[in-house]
């Protein structure tokens, strides 16, 4: 008798579970590239992996730090405006259902100054939505 109580809590709780614990979450490092001409939207960044793959970040909702790496002298008041081309990334951020990401934390690890790489100018490949994190 009361495993037949126990179900249907059981049932409720499953559902209950928010969607956002159901995200794939992760964190991945790379390179600002410049965005495709025709995607250039602010909120948005293009992240470009040791691999070569590049993901589509939303960063409208992420915070912003700086790493231990980055000189004091060579940081700027607002973080947010050190997201530019060439400056290296660790970002934390979820996967939803359409492969999208969404930032929660961008730390900037290195500069963007005489160290950084060089721009490319091409269409980024994207990382398919179901490539796992590593």
């Amino acid at each position: 008798m009361k495993s037949t109580r126990l179900l249907p809590a059981l049932i409720v709780a499953m559902l209950a579970i928010p969607s956002v614990l159901l995200a794939t979450s992760g964190s991945f490092r790379g390179i600002i590239v410049e965005p495709p001409e025709s995607d250039a939207k602010h909120g948005v960044i293009y992240i470009k992996g040791r691999n070569g793959l590049v993901r589509k970040v939303d960063i409208s909702a992420a915070v912003i730090v700086y790493g231990d790496s980055v000189p004091r002298e060579k940081r700027q008041n607002k973080p947010e405006s050190a997201l530019k081309s060439g400056t290296d990334v660790r970002v934390t951020a979820e996967q939803g259902d359409s492969g999208n990401w969404k930032a929660s934390e961008i730390e900037i690890v290195g500069p963007d100054d005489d160290r950084q790489r060089p721009v490319e100018r091409q269409k980024p490949a994207l990382v398919d939505e179901h490539t796992s994190v590593t």
